[in-house]
This record gives C-alpha cells, sequence and structure tokens, in this order.
C-alpha cells in the first residue's frame, strides 16, 4: 500500500535529520513501519544511537490527523514529496521537504520562479531595485521567489504583485479574484517562504503583505509544523528551500556576512544560477554582492539580463523555444517575426497582436535578440538584416 498524507505529516513529526529521514525512506514500505511503534523505535536506536520511548511514538498517526484537521482550519495544504504538486525542481536536493504546508496556490511552485533575497537593513535604492525587477519578472511571466524579511524580502514580493489589485483582508475579495481570472495567464505570482510554522507570520508587520500575496494569487510555504515560532537555526534550513525553488538567485545588497550569502552558497551546491547587483564602492552593504560577481555570479543591471543568465533553464518550462525556426537571412519564417517586420510594435502591442502570453513572448524575443533576427529601437521591436533595418 502507498503511503497516505497521515504517514508523510506523521515522518515530519519526527523531526528527523535528513540522513536518517533518507535511510527510513529507503526501506521498502516504510509507511508500515511508521505505524508500528515497536519497529519504529528499533528502526530509530539503531540509525541514530539515541535514546526513544514508546510514549513518543505511541499515537504517532493519531497526532498526524489532528495536524491534518488543525491545517485545513488554517486553509492551508499539506504536499508531501510523493505528490504530482510536490515542486519538481525542490525534489532534486539531498534534503528536499518530506512535506510543505501551503497556503495559497500549490500549482505555481512547479513553475518557473526566481529568488530575489538580500538585506534586512537595506537601503532605499536596494528597496526600489528589488521591486522594479520583481515587477519585470512577473510581468514576463515568472514567480518571484523570497522569505517574507523586512527590506529586500519584503520589496521584491511588493514588486510581483504590483499588477495586482492590493485588497487588505476587509476588502472586496471577489473583486480581485475577478481581476486575477483575466491576468492569471500574463503575469507572475510571488513565493513567500517561512521559517516558522504556516499559522505564524514573521515579521508580524509583514502580515498584511502576507494577505496580499495570498489575495495576488501567490502562495506562503513552510516546511514547519504549526505554531512553531522563529528560531534562528531554522533561517539556514528555510533558505534552501527558497533556492531550491528557483531556477537562480538574485542578491540584491549584502555584506559579507550575510544571510543572502548563504543562500547563494546554497544555490551554488544545488547546481542553480547565482545573480548579483553590483553596488557604491564604499557601500558595506555591497560587499557581499561584489564578492559573489568576483566568484563568477552573474552581473545584472536589468530583467534582460536575468533572463539572459536563465535562458536555458527557462527553455525547459517553454518547449516551444526550441523548435524556434530561423535561417541565416533573417527572413521571417513565423507570424511573430511578421508581426514585428511589418508593425514595429512595442512588448505591450506585440502581445496583444499575437496573443501570446507575455511569459512565452519574453523568452522568444530574447532569442530572436541573442540571435540578431531583432532588435529594440526605444520601446519597439524591429527586424534586422545584415545591412541594418529590415521591413517587409
Amino acid at each position: 500500500m502507498p503511503p497516505a498524507l497521515e504517514d508523510w505529516v506523521a515522518l515530519r513529526l519526527l523531526a528527523l535529520r535528513p540522513r536518517v529521514a533518507q535511510m527510513l525512506l529507503e526501506i521498502p514500505h516504510w509507511n508500515e513501519l511508521i505505524r508500528d511503534p515497536s519497529g519504529l523505535k528499533q528502526f530509530l536506536i539503531e540509525a541514530t544511537t539515541g535514546r526513544y520511548s514508546l510514549a513518543q511514538l505511541d499515537g504517532l498517526a493519531e497526532r498526524s490527523q489532528q495536524l491534518l484537521e488543525r491545517l485545513a482550519k488554517l486553509e492551508c495544504v499539506a504536499v508531501a514529496l510523493d505528490s504530482a504538486s510536490y515542486p519538481p525542481l525542490l525534489k532534486t536536493l539531498f534534503d528536499p521537504p518530506p512535506v510543505l504546508f501551503v497556503r495559497g496556490d500549490p500549482a505555481i511552485l512547479a513553475e518557473p520562479q526566481v529568488a530575489i533575497v538580500g538585506s534586512r537593513k537595506s537601503s532605499s535604492l536596494g528597496r526600489a531595485t528589488a521591486e522594479r525587477l520583481a515587477t519585470d519578472l512577473a510581468t514576463a511571466g515568472i514567480h518571484v521567489t523570497s522569505g517574507l524579511a523586512l527590506g529586500i524580502d519584503a520589496a521584491a514580493h511588493r514588486g510581483a504583485i504590483s499588477h495586482s489589485v492590493r485588497l487588505d483582508a476587509k476588502s472586496d475579495k471577489q473583486t480581485a479574484q475577478d481581476f486575477l481570472s483575466q491576468t492569471s495567464e500574463r503575469f507572475g505570482k510571488t513565493v513567500a517562504v517561512m521559517a516558522t510554522g504556516p499559522d505564524q507570520i514573521y515579521p508580524t508587520r509583514n502580515a498584511n503583505l502576507a494577505d496580499q500575496i495570498l489575495v495576488s494569487g501567490g502562495a506562503i510555504i513552510t516546511e514547519q509544523i504549526p505554531g512553531t515560532q522563529p528560531r534562528p537555526f531554522l533561517f539556514p534550513e528555510r533558505n534552501r528551500i527558497i533556492s531550491g525553488l528557483s531556477l537562480g538567485t538574485l542578491i540584491i545588497e549584502a555584506s559579507i556576512k550575510s544571510g543572502s550569502l548563504v543562500t547563494a552558497k546554497l544555490a551554488l551546491e544545488q547546481g542553480r544560477e547565482v545573480m548579483a547587483i553590483p553596488g557604491a564602492l564604499n557601500n558595506p552593504g555591497a560587499q557581499g554582492c561584489h564578492h559573489l560577481i568576483k566568484q563568477g555570479a552573474a552581473l545584472v543591471e536589468n530583467v534582460e539580463d536575468i533572463l539572459l543568465a536563465l535562458h536555458k533553464d527557462l527553455r525547459e518550462f517553454t518547449p516551444y523555444v526550441k523548435s524556434a525556426p530561423v535561417n541565416n537571412n533573417h527572413s521571417p519564417l513565423d507570424p511573430l517575426l511578421h508581426l514585428i517586420g511589418k508593425e514595429q510594435p512595442s512588448l505591450d502591442q506585440l502581445c496583444l497582436m499575437s496573443g501570446m502570453a507575455i511569459s512565452e513572448l519574453q523568452i522568444k524575443l530574447t532569442e530572436y535578440e541573442l540571435q540578431g533576427v531583432i532588435q529594440r529601437e526605444g520601446v519597439r521591436f524591429v527586424l534586422v538584416s545584415s545591412s541594418g533595418r529590415m521591413s517587409l
């Protein structure tokens, strides 16, 4: 019998170290062992050399069921490691959370995301940069992931939802839902990863921002059970999820000893792209970013730099790009190039005329720019040839 959701939640309640949890999961029919207090006790003693009493393990199934009932009251769902809804990128980690607790839309966790993190004690310029780039990413249909902290994190979340209706808990949520139903295909959302339980928004001053994230169609996720308070050691564990969900991690304003550099290190270990925004030479908050750039992180000045750095990874999410037909004479072989050659449209105009999702459009335009098929003139796109500008 395959593991039930209650079994995965029971595994989470054991709070095992990743190595021990992996050993347990490698046992055939491990879920049957979870339901056997005596057998589970023997396994844990052998695997951890620790001391366990039957009193600790008795009633594990009942506690698991009670936790699921509590989650339902919080409008929070548990997504197990073997679920089709579990984020595929996160599943590739050495130590993926056995269960994620998700408020909001779990479906967006499997879609392309970029993490934006940085200093809590950020400058106004740093926050404005984070907000602008997050807005641009969301406009391109890419979700923005961060940690709901003060400073850069909060600015990134705000930027990603800036296109949607801003509503607090007392506002008309139906208005937001109606709006989002018309824009869900065009705009990215934002994902907040917490180091606390799903019922504990931290810091509390971001509670209204958390509400806006949910209303805008985003998600708030954590691996911690309800009631878990913020603890220093939980934040590095949270950071591995932020980087693990994302195709790449962008660092904006970070000192040399910043926790954001921990996230960057985790992203590198996970085989993900690391990007950084440079700053003033005399700004201590930029030293961490400069260090990353020296070590090979992609230098980012605008959203095009991000799309370029992640181009190969984004193509995995957008298969049509692989077969985009272009010949050496830059002749327009598809309707998109025909529209550009005829109308020289802006991005918004091209989106309306082509009927394409803006995320698909951004990636395909980047592909054509790299190949020298098109170029930008102000806000418009034009076809180019070996002799310069080309028209139909």
